[in-house]
């Protein structure tokens, strides 16, 4: 669901997908009902949200539409997140925990902590902001910090410079989602996504070299990160 011009460039590419063009006047996703959503796409299994969004009241509607009302797996990535940056309150009022993807920098700006102490307490930050909040929380840096609202948590410390690109997060979001469409727990999930984006990047870093990598080579390696995986 995007405007005309993003969905027209999925189609050329991926003539899987289904599509739904969502325009408004300003040349932005407009707002929607939620319930002319689950009408159009019959009724998804996960929905992800916020991978190129951008920031404006008509998107700013979508996500609190999403939260207030998705009866399904919700994974709220960069610009999503920025949309409620003012009213993170709305994630208590979820009906299922969401999956929340902030990198430091968009951490940051959610909670008011700097960068700096962030790094220094990934794990704990994520943690308590899981557990205020009621969300799955994947706070991204070189290593990754993994946390539910019930206390659980785990953290992928395999750092890849060839990630540190912009893309490599709605990569790792669609990845998460994807599990969750297949029914996997919203925490388990994440922590699978993480650590299944990690190995499949490891693999494209060694073949093509972490310089000269880009995000979206690294889904060319998913399905042998996942064949090694289920292989061990």
């Amino acid at each position: 669901a995007s405007v005309e011009q993003v969905c027209a460039a999925v189609a050329s590419s991926r003539p899987e997908a289904t599509l739904l063009p969502l325009e408004s006047e300003d040349g932005a996703i407009r707002s929607f009902d939620y319930g002319e959503y689950c009408a159009a796409f019959g009724a998804p299994s996960a929905i992800l949200c916020g991978c190129g969004l951008r920031v404006t009241p008509g998107t700013a509607s979508v996500v609190k539409e999403l939260i207030l009302n998705a009866d399904r797996p919700l994974v709220l990535d960069a610009d999503a997140l920025n949309a409620i940056s003012a009213s993170l309150d709305l994630l208590r009022k979820a009906k299922f925990p969401p999956v929340v993807t902030p990198h430091v920098g968009e951490f940051s700006r959610l909670t008011g902590m700097p960068v700096d102490k962030i790094k220094t307490s990934m794990p704990e930050s994520a943690l308590e902001f899981s557990r205020e909040y009621n969300c799955v929380t994947v706070l991204k840096s070189c290593k990754t910090a993994i946390a539910s609202p019930d206390g659980k948590l785990s953290v992928y410390d395999r750092p890849n410079s060839g990630l540190a690109r912009g893309g490599s997060g709605d990569v790792l979001a669609g990845i998460i989602a994807s599990f969750a469409a297949q029914g996997v727990e919203p925490y388990d999930a994440a922590r699978l996504g993480v650590a299944l984006h990690g190995e499949a990047a490891r693999l494209c870093a060694d073949d093509l070299g972490a310089l000269a990598m880009l995000p979206g080579d690294v889904i060319g390696y998913f399905n042998t990160a996942i064949k090694g995986a289920t292989q061990k």
